[in-house]
């Protein structure tokens, strides 16, 4: 059962990083595949629905539909949404 969020958590802290710190967003998504399991099993509510909308983010990316910057762009509106910008 998905607990409830309390402290800004490590994918908040992650998409921080991509969106206000200079990580790259290679950097980001290769962290995030590697996490995506443990967040979808252990994270809030809030935070697997974020993780699914980083997900399709970042298939748009991959499929060639979606600039880097239009990426980023949609992570900032995803991250806004889900109060962890």
């Amino acid at each position: 059962m998905p607990r409830t969020a309390s402290a800004p958590s490590i994918l908040g802290r992650q998409l921080d990083g991509l969106l206000h710190q200079g990580k790259s967003i290679d950097e980001f998504v290769d962290w995030f595949i590697h996490h995506l399991w443990t967040i979808e099993r252990d994270g809030s509510d809030d935070e697997i629905r974020l993780s699914a909308a980083i997900n399709n983010r970042l298939a748009e990316r991959s499929g060639g539909y979606a600039t880097d910057a239009e990426t980023i762009e949609g992570l900032r509106a995803d991250a806004n949404e889900y109060g962890t910008a």
